[in-house]
């Protein structure tokens, strides 16, 4: 049992360094396993990998599989390689093709034959060439070794457990939660842990008495999902919704979007957008509300976080345009749209299209200052105005307009010290401050203004380090030693 111990942080961040070596080895092949007891570590493991190895000039893919009767795990990933050519991968989305029945919570017989064809394709993976991770969730593990012994003996590596528990912990910026957004303090966590254990009670009561189905979706399942969810317990939240699916109204839009919205949260993609669409479709047809600019936003997220970014792009851009009708008659949602237009910035930047990113920063930073301009003692619309300035800085800086970047980023860093001197217990305004210095600093290293660019590395490195001591964050360690490595690299003496 001993892989189930809560892990420090410093254990947490030696695994994620493990498999980064896994990863970079240019002589690596063959497979591994991960999975996290807390599911939104995947996503910030997959970003510290993705770094890791982007430091090291190595590209690494994440591919989400998609549920593809069709196309079998091993041509999606053969597909996914032909294409972008990558020097590692790590695959996830594993959990959503092993599909199980409602009642009994067996493997149904697509989910079986996801695991036999994989178990065949071992040989096959081990002939790509390049070392793979596969992420899936420790319950689908137990049950790929026991079905699939020869996959899972092949492994190149001990299983990478993650089983750090950041809710456990105090000040990990980079790991909030909505719980940690909402409920910051011990008290209000175990009045949360209460509302949870009395629905668990309800809940096992209910069954008992052999309440309907149907009672207990509505009483005592969805509230308890939703606990689940708002403590991170996103796995606990989806098992419990799938229990009673079928017995949910699939008439009721609002009701889809609450159970989108936790699926979402849980990784199950494939759920998430079935109940959007469902949702959508109960809506009367040709109108316009916020509540279907709500849903179009949310499954723009999803198509974001699986790599549709066409259909990603699609729904944003419904969500906006109605938004601005909505707007025009009145209706207070210019702070949607702020995020909305930057959602779209975002992934015009990450597909190389710059110039339509631009556009989108520049709305949204010329819609920011609207905002700020009317309630200029909020934090929140501060703050958001000062990312939006770093964000149309970065695309100015990848189009070469060096001045225009230069602009931008010394507004940011202004609003950035008056957010953290009127709040310097804010972790996040704090570690943004210093985020602030050091883009300042790289550009002034890509204009050979070594001088400058020093200057600005040492204020990130005087915040970080502050930060650091107070916090113990883990990925600031990581910052410092880059921020280092540049001023070292400089030639004019460490920091």
């Amino acid at each position: 049992m001993s892989e189930l111990t809560k892990q420090n942080i410093a254990d947490y961040y030696s695994l994620i360094n493990g498999l980064a070596r896994f990863l970079s080895r240019e002589d690596e092949h063959g497979y591994v396993f991960a999975c996290a007891d807390y599911q939104p570590l995947e996503q910030e493991v997959i970003a510290k990998l993705e770094g890791q190895l982007l430091a090291k000039g190595r590209h690494l893919l994440a591919l989400r599989l998609q549920k593809d009767p069709d196309r079998s795990v091993r041509a999606q990933i053969e597909a996914a390689i032909a294409e972008v050519q990558p020097d590692a991968l790590l695959v996830h989305g594993l959990d959503d093709l092993l599909s199980r029945e409602v009642t009994t919570g067996a493997l149904t017989a697509e989910g079986a034959r996801v695991i036999d064809m994989l178990n065949y394709s071992r040989e096959a993976l081990n002939e790509l060439g390049l070392p793979i991770v596969f992420w899936l969730s420790r319950r689908n593990l137990t049950l790929l070794g026991n079905r699939a012994a020869d996959l899972f003996a092949q492994r190149r590596r001990s299983v990478f457990f993650f089983t750090y528990q950041p809710e456990l912990e105090a000040n990990t910026p980079p790991l909030q939660s909505r719980f940690r957004e909402d409920y910051r303090s011990s008290e209000d966590y175990k009045r949360l842990r209460l509302q949870v254990n009395l629905l668990e009670s309800q809940l096992k009561e209910a069954r008992q008495k052999g309440y309907s189905a149907h009672r207990i979706a509505r009483e005592i399942a969805l509230p308890l999902a939703t606990k689940y969810s708002e403590l991170d317990l996103h796995e606990q939240a989806a098992e419990l919704l799938e229990a009673y699916d079928e017995a949910f109204d699939a008439t009721n839009p609002k009701l889809l979007k609450q159970l989108a919205e936790i699926a979402y949260k849980a990784g199950k993609y494939v759920k998430a957008e079935q109940c959007l669409q469902s949702a959508l479709r109960q809506l009367p047809e040709g109108g316009r509300t916020a509540f279907k600019a709500d849903l179009l936003f949310d499954l723009g997220d999803v198509y974001k976080d699986i790599g549709q970014l066409e259909k990603a792009l699609e729904a944003f851009g419904e969500s906006q345009h109605l938004l601005e009708a909505l707007i025009a008659e009145g209706y207070d949602g210019k702070r949607k749209l702020a995020v909305r237009l930057e959602r779209l910035g975002k992934i015009y930047k990450a597909k190389g299209q710059f110039d339509q990113a631009l556009d989108f920063f520049l709305k949204r930073s010329k819609l920011g200052e609207e905002l700020y301009a009317d309630n200029p003692q909020n934090e929140g619309l501060k703050n958001g105005l000062a990312i939006s300035y770093s964000k149309l800085g970065e695309i100015y800086q990848a189009k070469g307009q060096f001045d225009k970047a230069l602009d931008l980023f010394l507004k940011r860093s202004k609003l950035g010290e008056e957010l953290f001197a009127a709040n310097p217990h804010n972790a996040n305004l704090e570690n943004g401050l210093a985020i602030s210095y050091y883009k300042l600093a790289e550009l002034y290293r890509a204009q050979e203004s070594t001088a400058k660019a020093k200057v600005f590395y040492d204020k990130a490195i005087e915040v970080w380090e502050k930060l650091y001591e107070r916090t113990q964050w883990g990925q600031i360690g990581e910052y410092l030693e880059t921020v280092r490595g540049r001023v070292a690299a400089l030639g004019m003496g460490n920091t």
